[in-house]
């Protein structure tokens, strides 16, 4: 749906001549990506809706995201398995949130946050094998997802400090649950 969707606006793009022909493939990956990102976020936010907790889709969706976009990580092989998986992440760190903040001693998420530190310094970014980057993306990428980290933890800390540890350990197993996926290899699409 979303790739014939991405073909379908880039075919009207090229036959009202804004878009060449040669540009094509450029435009219908751009729309795929597009659409599949409103439809996950959008989907995030139905679900933290019916939860009651529009505040954990913020959270996650801002520590997750730049993470995600700058780290890489494992990637699914269609849409739909993407948006399950993602769907189920969000709900597995909502309900785990809401269900432990109260138990969770700080010393915990200082050791969640140093693992989940030390996996981005060793790991990122993750190159997926029908997407290799160049030396010098790949240092961009790295740094950004090292102070991305970084903010989070410090934020996160901060949260735990002013009394409300619900957030700090809400953005403590979001960050975790983004930088997991660091820990997956990726498979050739053909395997």
């Amino acid at each position: 749906m979303i790739e014939k969707t991405a073909i379908m606006l880039t075919n009207k793009l090229n036959r009202n001549n804004i878009i060449e022909d040669d540009a094509r493939d450029i435009y219908i990956y751009g729309f795929d990506l597009v659409i599949s990102a409103v439809i996950n976020f959008a989907l995030i936010l139905v679900l933290a809706f019916l939860y009651g907790r529009p505040l954990d889709a913020v959270i996650y969706m801002l520590c997750t995201r730049p993470l995600r976009t700058n780290g890489g990580g494992w990637h699914a092989n269609t849409h739909g398995l993407c948006m399950t998986l993602h769907a189920a992440a969000f709900s597995l760190v909502s309900w785990l949130s809401f269900g432990i903040w109260e138990f969770m001693p700080w010393f915990v998420l200082f050791v969640i946050h140093a693992v989940s530190f030390i996996v981005v310094w060793v790991k990122a970014p993750v190159e997926h094998p029908n997407n290799p980057l160049e030396e010098d993306a790949k240092g961009r990428m790295r740094l950004k997802c090292i102070v991305c980290m970084g903010l989070i933890m410090a934020v996160s800390i901060i949260f735990l400090v002013v009394g409300q540890q619900y957030v700090s350990v809400l953005m403590t197993l979001s960050a975790a649950s983004a930088v997991g996926t660091f820990l997956v290899p990726n498979k050739h699409e053909g395997s």
